[in-house]
């Protein structure tokens, strides 16, 4: 079980880096065209005597910006939790890797930081990306699961008992 946490968190580390660091050029490069669709091109305002005081121009509503900001952090913030869930589940394989008593508590590490990948990693991306806000409802069920993941990690480490001293 150690082995398989080892690699989900490897394989989840391998996503956060390619979600946050590779894509988000691209995703971002996303989120300015769509602001840029809600460009509205405001007419010129003429003087009195015809002359034009302001040349006509382009504006994005404040709204509109501050909602491509919010999902561009969004997007954000599902990375970050995909990395922390992947360093907790190399944590939990690596905890576990020698014992057998802590079988137990790696399975339900393993199932919880799953769970919380799926919920409070890869929800946030989607709600980001997909403009889905309602996605983001299932974050603090998310989060318990992180709890409970660390909570298992705790177990594990009290079920291995103390270290034994190396012989000299």
């Amino acid at each position: 079980m150690s082995r398989l946490n080892l690699i989900t968190g490897a394989l989840l580390g391998l996503n956060a880096a390619l979600v946050g660091v590779v894509f988000e050029p691209t995703i971002t490069r996303h989120f300015n065209l769509e602001l840029a669709t809600k460009e509205v091109e405001l007419p010129p305002v003429l003087n009195a005597d015809g002359t034009i005081a302001k040349p006509k121009r382009s504006v994005i509503n404040d709204l509109d910006r501050a909602e491509n900001e919010a999902r561009r952090v969004q997007y954000r913030k599902g990375s970050q939790n995909l990395m922390y869930i992947s360093l907790s589940m190399i944590a939990m394989g690596l905890i576990s890797a020698n014992h057998r008593q802590s079988r137990l508590p790696a399975i339900g590490g393993a199932a919880s930081f799953s769970l919380a990948a799926i919920i409070i990693g890869v929800c946030p991306i989607v709600a980001g990306i997909c403009d889905m806000p309602i996605v983001a409802i299932f974050d603090p069920i998310g989060a318990l699961a992180f709890a409970a993941g660390w909570i298992c990690v705790v177990v594990a480490i009290l079920r291995n008992g103390p270290p034994e001293a190396s012989p000299k």
